[in-house]
């Protein structure tokens, strides 16, 4: 397996945020930051002579949009990708209406440009993770989550 960082540019600023990229067996995607950093991420797969249709796995790590707010973008443009997220935040990644809501009311204004847009995902393109899974990904012996 090998692994790779793709600068998110997240607010516009460099090394702030990234996806991990890991390739082997499958393709893996280690978050996807807001949807303004989705040209960034696009960017990067295409550097790495990575083809959308080819990505199986999207995970993130929790569902605040700086971690998981491209992820309907992403899901969209990865048909074949199945998205892994804990228990708590599936819901929120089916219906983001909560979250848009919440982040609306801190954000005001500037909620847009930060973040807009915010896609849900199918739900039965959704694995819920659980405290202590074990995700066997990419060829890794595995990754847990706790």
């Amino acid at each position: 397996s090998h692994l790779y960082l793709i600068d998110d540019f997240d607010l516009q600023h460099n090394e702030r945020t990234g996806t991990y990229v890991l390739l082997g067996d499958d393709i893996t995607l280690i978050e996807t930051c807001a949807a303004p950093s989705l040209p960034y991420i696009l960017d990067g797969l295409q550097q790495l002579h990575i083809d959308l249709n080819d990505v199986k796995n999207i995970v993130v790590t929790h569902v605040h949009l700086d971690h998981a707010g491209a992820a309907g973008l992403m899901m969209e443009k990865c048909p074949n990708a199945t998205l892994y997220v804990h228990s708590r935040g599936a819901r929120h990644m089916i219906d983001p209406t909560k979250l848009i809501l919440g982040a609306k009311a801190v954000y005001k204004e500037d909620f847009d440009k930060l973040f807009d847009p915010i896609l849900p995902i199918e739900e039965e393109r959704v694995h819920i993770v659980q405290n202590g899974d074990t995700l066997q990904i990419a060829g890794c012996e595995q990754i847990s989550g706790s």
